[in-house]
């Protein structure tokens, strides 16, 4: 697969397809993608209006320690609500973080069993293009010049505050620190991007890895 393909790529089950082949993503964004995605299609995913997806999105992040027995309970409850058959009883969070993300085409594994309408596989792909953006396809770094405590200071505060409208401030804050990257000022100001956590230019500031190794 080739960058020119992953950007050009309009369906959705294709590209995941393709990306479980050509993304060696690690635990943290694979789970992360998923998540963004119960948002996207949460007209669908009893998980969302239950509140569970923050509750995983608190564990994966390192917030919650890990998921209590009430979590679980009505993570089986909601799995079974919506017609689907778990191996054992109170697996149905197990399988959410840990099991849709083992096989090697994990987005498949992940999204394969929920229904969701066509007009929003749009958003799943925007979901993916934010999490990795190029990275499979160019090595784009981060320059230490440009973590000036400003720009430390926004990045943060957009990522744990989810305040992505803020991300066209963080591109002139980076621009003031000397950054020229097209790629990584661009996404910041891109107006049709729906930011989420795991988004590749915050990732790249906080330090945190997109892939494995």
């Amino acid at each position: 697969m080739t960058e020119r393909e992953w950007f050009a790529e309009v369906n959705f089950h294709r590209l995941i397809d393709r990306a479980g082949v050509v993304l060696p993503a690690t635990e943290r964004k694979r789970r992360l993608a998923f998540l963004a995605w119960c948002r996207a299609g949460e007209a669908n995913l009893h998980l969302y209006r239950a509140g569970l997806v923050q509750h995983f999105e608190d564990f994966i992040e390192g917030r919650a320690p890990g998921l209590s027995c009430t979590v679980r309970a009505d993570a089986d409850a909601l799995w079974e609500q919506a017609g689907y058959t778990i191996p054992a009883p109170s697996l149905a969070a197990d399988y959410l973080l840990e099991g849709a993300f083992t096989s090697a085409a994990w987005p498949v594994a992940a999204v394969a069993p929920f229904a969701l309408p066509s007009a929003r596989y749009g958003e799943l792909r925007g979901v993916l293009y934010d999490i990795f953006g190029p990275l499979p396809f160019r090595d784009i770094t981060c320059d230490p010049a440009w973590l000036t405590d400003t720009v430390r200071t926004l990045a943060r505060g957009i990522y744990e505050q989810k305040a992505f409208e803020r991300m066209p401030i963080l591109a002139d804050a980076l621009q003031d620190a000397g950054c020229e990257s097209e790629d990584i000022l661009n996404h910041c100001r891109d107006t049709a991007c729906e930011h989420v956590r795991g988004c590749w230019v915050l990732d790249l500031l906080l330090g945190h890895p997109w892939r494995e190794g």
